[in-house]
């Protein structure tokens, strides 16, 4: 009785698995949004520490989305992924372009960037509104809207949280596209829509055989063994 349980346990077991979804494929959020304070944050600032590294690209894949809460009078505003480039230097990897954010609500933005792990987001205002002062976080800041494939030395910012968040997800067959919202067949990175579906080989028709002359074989075998 006991045998057959755990036989019947384990088998359960291997199903529930079978069916769970993988963790893998799943979105994963970065970073956070909130109402900021008014701190003058015109700067490019990469978020490089954050509690449970909120953050920072855990995964290579692709961001598609990003969010940002405004102020009622919020500065343009663009989104940013960095690279170390090391110590204090940062490689400007990914952003969204300039954008002017509807005021009071929270502005969410479709596109399409490929990361690395180890990765961190950011962003660009240019003027307050865009980060706050909070322990636990720390950020690196240059000048000026740092464009892609900009390569600079940072300033270091203690207590400063950024007001971005984004979405990433995975991208199994690297094609660079999203492989939840973005890329309707992950196996296969020559194309995004709907896999090819391939043709089933059809099946071969048997060949029947002729029992005419096996019968006339048979009957003639007998009349022989009567005689």
């Amino acid at each position: 009785m006991f045998r057959r349980i755990s036989l019947l346990a384990v088998l359960t077991a291997a199903g529930l698995a079978l069916a769970a979804p993988s963790g893998a494929a799943a979105a994963t959020n970065l970073g956070e949004t909130f109402t900021p304070s008014p701190t003058l944050c015109n700067l490019t600032n990469l978020q490089t520490t954050s509690p449970n590294g909120q953050y920072t690209v855990p995964f290579a894949g692709v961001i598609t989305s990003w969010s940002y809460q405004a102020l009622a009078s919020p500065p343009n505003v663009n989104f940013k992924v960095g690279r170390s480039a090391g110590g204090n230097s940062f490689t400007i990897v990914g952003e969204s372009g300039p954008t002017i954010p509807t005021a009071g609500i929270l502005n969410t933005r479709t596109t399409r960037i490929s990361v690395n792990a180890g990765d961190v987001i950011g962003i660009y205002g240019n003027a307050e509104g865009t980060c706050t002062i909070a322990g636990g976080y720390t950020a690196h800041s240059a000048s000026g809207d740092r464009l892609l494939g900009d390569t600079t030395t940072y300033a270091l910012e203690p207590s400063r949280k950024l007001n971005v968040a984004a979405t990433l997800e995975a991208d199994s067959d690297k094609d660079g596209f999203g492989d939840e919202t973005q890329d309707q067949c992950a196996t296969s990175g020559s194309t995004q829509g709907a896999c090819p579906v391939t043709p089933a080989t059809p099946a071969k028709k048997k060949k029947c055989k002729k029992k005419k002359k096996r019968a006339a074989f048979t009957a003639k075998k007998k009349c022989k063994k009567k005689k």
